[in-house]
């Protein structure tokens, strides 16, 4: 028996040329491929920092929105799918600028170094973009450091959706983080054990995931915590077609995975 196999995207071109491009054309038993959506959720973030900076008149005397960014690692073909998402929406933002983007790894000792670094050679800047909760919120703590009111007078936003992450925009350190998060993984497994169980997804969802983006802000974090924390005790097999045999469509959206039923307690 060949195990099925689901992949993450984002792969380099080359790879996923060499794998057929798409799951069940070279291989049979990749099943599936799920998209995380790099740039739309690299996009989010930017846009929101940049709308918070202009809502606190967050300006430099040049009339401008100065933005710094935190982008990960340069061998992960994510790290530019983000980076195409941050200047997609630099582009829409006419009164916003991009001082410097920084390659990292996700640590928070390289977070707050390079935050460190950054404010000093920028004093401009009043905003910071970051490719994870982690860096975010080690600029977080760099700023605070450094004198600044962070929510107020210097805003961060990043694409991660970790539970810290959440939890310091419902606390205002954070203007944003955006992902699928677990809904996506959520997604993944389901799909697999209906597959396994002799429901192939691919009759009436296809072969590509495309996971629904979550955007936790000043408006919604409180809410997307709350989903968030419901999913340590959800019963997941009510998304499942083999388990669930009412179940007209899949959905998996944050919404209806934090209306699932409790687990049955062991």
């Amino acid at each position: 028996m060949k195990f099925p196999v689901f992949l993450q995207d984002p792969l380099f071109p080359q790879e996923l040329l060499k794998l057929g491009s798409q799951p069940r054309t070279l291989y049979k038993s990749w099943i599936g491929y799920f998209h995380q959506r790099e740039f739309d959720k690299a996009r989010i973030a930017a846009n929101t920092i940049i709308a918070k900076a202009r809502e606190k008149k967050c300006v430099a005397a040049d009339g401008k929105i100065h933005v710094l960014a935190l982008a990960g690692v340069r061998s992960w073909y994510g790290y530019y799918m983000r980076e195409s998402g941050l200047l997609q929406a630099l582009s829409e933002n006419p009164d916003a600028v991009l001082d410097q983007t920084v390659s990292t790894n996700y640590s928070s000792e390289q977070g707050g170094f390079y935050t460190n670094k950054l404010i000093k050679r920028y004093p401009k800047a009043c905003a910071i973009w970051a490719s994870g909760d982690q860096l975010a919120l080690s600029a977080v703590d760099a700023l605070e450091k450094s004198g600044f009111k962070v929510g107020k007078n210097y805003f961060v936003g990043s694409v991660d959706l970790t539970g810290s992450g959440v939890d310091a925009v419902t606390k205002g350190q954070l203007s944003v983080t955006v992902a699928s998060g677990y809904a996506t993984f959520i997604e993944v497994l389901v799909k697999t054990y209906d597959y396994l169980n002799g429901h192939d997804f691919l009759d009436d969802a296809g072969s590509v995931v495309l996971p629904p983006i979550v955007t936790a802000d000043d408006q919604t974090a409180a809410r997307v915590k709350k989903a968030l924390e419901s999913l340590q005790t959800a019963d997941f097999r009510y998304l499942s077609k083999v388990y669930n045999k009412k179940l007209i469509k899949y959905d998996f959206t944050l919404e209806t995975l934090s209306q699932l039923p409790r687990r049955p307690s062991e």
